[in-house]
């Protein structure tokens, strides 16, 4: 819920809820953060000067995940499996084949230089959908993935409808390997991307995955398209494929160790093995009691400047403090499906997907008993980057959006991400196109931030160049390799403390104790 302030800073900001919650879409009531003690002044009138973040439940950027669930509920609800597959296959069939489709094919042809590709992937998946050769449909949504991906080398797509045939794609790609497992393969070679190419669709990755691994890839790479997303235009039968996908992949991977219950997430940082912060390097640090939205962006935003803001997970009420001290949460939604990356971006031992469940009987517990600031990468593993609160909407109630993201949150230029993991995970050095705001849930982090007049000293790799999005990551090691030369701040992340990294700032993280961190990019 938006608060009226007198402050006319606030006109540089966006509302990211639209139509400030009123006759919504998805039917979802927006309601204000749960009152704290500490927020004196924060209750009602209109001309209250803080402003507070909205429940996630009710935020409208997550109104495609709550339609997504709703329609397979009512749509594939079916307790037999066998019969929820057969519902997904017809209704994923039924679109390919209809005007929706049609309009999608036309508007992708207008632009160069991949749309006229696209356009005729489409069109011959439509004719192989209708014949029911599924191997042969695997192979046009292949095409239609590769000329999506390719158009995104000249820049950001330039119609919706590129987002619209690439989740067509993708959903045609997991339901016909769901009706015949030999799909899943199909047409690989002839649009096989690099190994280990993060930008890729993993249903055209050069990856040495089984089929069960590559079909929940897929599934997953679905979830996150589908989240960019608005309410209307997310197909009904996405949430049913996930979840099909999802109950195979658990059916086949169940492991017979016993669930780790009350196992806690270290609160204090380990003996050893932890930076040992400068503080002629230390970020700057606020106190959330202090810092109002209008005086982060002067002092921060509008000068490019990390900073720390301490308390404001707590003033907000976040129920994620408290839910993620154990690992317990992960046994009620155990049968969840998650990417995981296996060792660090220095010593990877390769990319996978596991179950909840088993992430933290096989690696989190691991990482709890041994409290070890740097443990072997064989040892390592992370969830990072996922958007676990649209694969589970229930998890929303427990934070808000905070109100220094700006009113900026939406679908089609924001992301709100876990970043799950055992102590040692390390990110690479690199910067993303976005501000971002790091929340540290669980558990420590080891944060270095480099401005942008430090690339000379990084030896930048860009990918996708063309792209506004462009991602851009740097070989070296920050703890080992970089040039001294090259100026950075740095800081220990702990529970309730969230970090403003600027867009386009270098970063690199090392988790020194198994860590639960959410962001949000916008």
């Amino acid at each position: 819920v938006r608060h009226s302030s007198a402050a006319p800073m606030w006109q540089l900001f966006d509302d990211d809820d639209g139509d400030g919650g009123e006759g919504r879409a998805d039917g979802a009531t927006v309601s204000s953060a749960p009152s704290s003690s500490s927020g004196g002044g924060r209750g009602g009138g209109a001309r209250a000067t803080t402003r507070r973040g909205e429940v996630a439940s009710a935020h409208s950027y997550f109104s495609s995940a709550r339609a997504m669930w709703r329609a397979a509920d009512d749509g594939f609800g079916a307790e037999d499996v066998t019969e929820m597959r057969a519902r997904v296959l017809a209704s994923v069939v039924e679109d390919v084949r209809s005007s929706r489709a049609r309009e999608m094919r036309r508007d992708v042809g207008e632009f160069a230089p991949m749309g006229d590709a696209a356009a005729a992937a489409l069109d011959a998946l439509a004719r192989e959908a209708e014949r029911g050769d599924w191997c042969a449909g695997a192979r046009e949504a292949r095409r239609v993935l590769n000329a999506c991906s390719s158009q995104l080398n000249f820049g950001n797509w330039p119609s919706d409808a590129f987002l619209d045939a690439h989740v067509m794609a993708l959903g045609c790609v997991a339901a016909f390997a769901l009706a015949a497992p030999e799909a899943l393969d199909a047409g690989l070679d002839a649009v096989c991307a690099r190994e280990n190419d993060p930008m890729a669709s993993a249903a055209c990755r050069n990856e040495d995955w089984d089929s069960d691994v590559r079909l929940a890839r897929v599934a997953l790479d679905l979830l996150t398209a589908s989240a960019l997303l608005r309410v209307g235009k997310v197909p009904s039968w996405c949430g049913g494929i996930i979840r099909c996908v999802e109950s195979d992949f658990v059916a086949r991977t169940k492991n017979a160790l016993e669930f780790p219950f009350g196992s806690r997430i270290p609160d204090e940082l380990p003996a050893k093995d932890v930076p040992c912060v400068d503080a002629t390097r230390a970020m700057m640090v606020e106190r959330a009691a202090d810092l109002e939205p209008t005086r982060f962006y002067e002092a921060y935003v509008a000068t490019d400047t990390p900073v720390v803001i301490t308390g404001h997970l707590e003033r907000e009420g976040w129920q994620a403090l408290e839910l993620f001290k154990t690992l317990d949460i992960f046994y009620k939604y155990g049968d969840t499906i998650v990417p995981v990356e296996y060792g660090t971006a220095f010593e990877s031992h390769g990319v996978g997907v596991t179950s909840l469940s088993r992430f933290a009987q096989s690696f989190l517990a691991p990482s709890n008993d041994a409290h070890d600031g740097a443990p072997s990468s064989t040892n390592v593993a992370y969830v990072s980057q996922h958007q676990l609160f649209h694969q589970i909407p229930e998890l929303c109630e427990t934070f808000t959006v905070p109100p220094y993201a700006l009113g900026r949150v939406s679908p089609e230029t924001s992301a709100i991400n876990i970043w799950l993991g055992t102590s040692g995970t390390r990110t690479s050095l690199h910067r993303d196109p976005y501000l971002n705001l790091l929340c540290q849930v669980a558990g420590f982090k080891y944060v270095r931030v480099y401005d942008d007049a430090q690339t000379q000293y990084l030896a930048p790799d860009v990918l996708r160049a063309g792209n506004k999005n462009t991602f851009t990551r740097s070989p070296l090691d920050p703890e080992r390799s970089v040039p001294t030369a090259a100026v950075f701040v740095e800081h220990i992340l702990r529970p309730g403390d969230v970090l403003y990294i600027p867009k386009n700032h270098w970063h690199y993280v090392r988790s020194l104790t198994t860590s639960v961190s959410m962001n949000f990019w916008f």
